[in-house]
């Protein structure tokens, strides 16, 4: 079953591949009536182009766990996502929810990863929810995160924003201004990528830090190089889009990286932060989380973009010649 724009348009085995050239990004969210699954729209909502990028919603049954006689997407949950796009304000072509039934020997995780790997740009899920692995009675994680999610995490071939069911949330409205995004620089190669992305996200009124740690072991000529350069980067964004509050930060180390890194978060100053996964040739397969990376993904105080399965901006469905900042209208 297809819902578009809240109504049911026709019957569907598969789910459509073809969404037609004005898309540029597909963002995939898993929704199970959990109250995280709806945050995961909203901050969706609040971080897609407007203009350009589509929110589709997928929601999974087990047939062991309910009736089938009952439809196959719950009402309260068609009810209740169509009240979450509306209020974010994406409109009706913009959206769509469909549904996939769990066959037996096919796990939630196995069925969301063939989903997005196959037809999203991104994809969005609460750190913690309901999940049919934990209503199976499979044993989760001794971290806060989902087994469905953390399989996704480790295993899914494109990037994947984590949504918290804790932190104050972001302005709901899909054009809403002043959202405010983290990109850590690190010292692996997907650093600049994570950049990119967290440029190509932003748009004009949004607040945008570069962030580096600085260790104690590291190169002081490549610290300074790499300030330069992103230095830089944030003289030409000030140029190209003086609306865009970008600048560049220097973190004192605290321990380790990732401590650092969430002592910032923790602060309460961005609602979304960008990280690489690591090593830009493992990143591009898919499966490699950086230890810096997956321990921020995991325990870390806000949301979490994690950029994985991409090599490149265009991958993402954003710009090779300048990742653009997008329009506010």
């Amino acid at each position: 079953m297809v819902v578009e724009g809240g109504c049911v348009v026709a019957p569907a085995v598969q789910l459509q591949e073809a969404i037609g050239p004005m898309v540029q990004r597909r963002w995939l969210i898993c929704v199970d009536g959990s109250e995280v699954s709806y945050r995961c729209i909203r901050l969706a909502a609040s971080l897609m182009n407007a203009g350009a990028d589509r929110l589709e919603l997928l929601h999974i049954s087990d047939p062991s766990l309910v009736d089938l006689d009952e439809k196959l997407i719950p009402q309260n949950i068609l009810d209740r996502c169509q009240e979450e796009v509306q209020a974010a304000g994406v409109r009706p072509f913009r959206w769509k929810i469909q549904h996939a039934t769990l066959r037996e020997s096919c796990s939630v995780s196995a069925t969301i990863m063939h989903v997005a790997n196959r037809h999203a740009a991104i994809l969005v899920l609460g750190a913690t929810g309901m999940g049919t692995e934990v209503l199976r009675g499979a044993s989760t994680s001794s971290s806060a995160m989902g087994s469905v999610t953390e399989a996704c995490l480790n295993r899914c071939k494109v990037p994947l924003l984590l949504v918290r069911s804790g932190p104050p949330e972001a302005p709901q409205h899909a054009l809403a201004p002043k959202r405010r995004l983290a990109a850590f620089l690190g010292g692996s190669n997907s650093s600049q990528l994570a950049y990119d992305v967290a440029l190509s996200l932003s748009r004009a009124g949004d607040s945008l830090r570069l962030l580096h740690v600085c260790e104690p072991s590291e190169d002081p000529e490549a610290r300074a190089a790499r300030n330069r350069y992103y230095q830089g980067e944030v003289t030409k964004q000030a140029h190209l889009l003086p609306k865009l509050d970008c600048a560049l930060e220097t973190l004192p180390h605290e321990g380790s990286v990732p401590a650092t890194i969430s002592a910032y978060l923790g602060s309460g100053g961005v609602d979304v932060a960008v990280l690489g996964a690591g090593d830009l040739e493992k990143l591009a397969r898919g499966v490699y989380l950086g230890p810096t990376c997956a321990e921020v993904a995991h325990f870390g105080p806000t949301h979490t973009l994690v950029i994985k399965g991409i090599a490149s901006l265009e991958q993402f469905g954003g710009r090779a010649d300048r990742p653009g900042v997008q329009a506010s209208g």
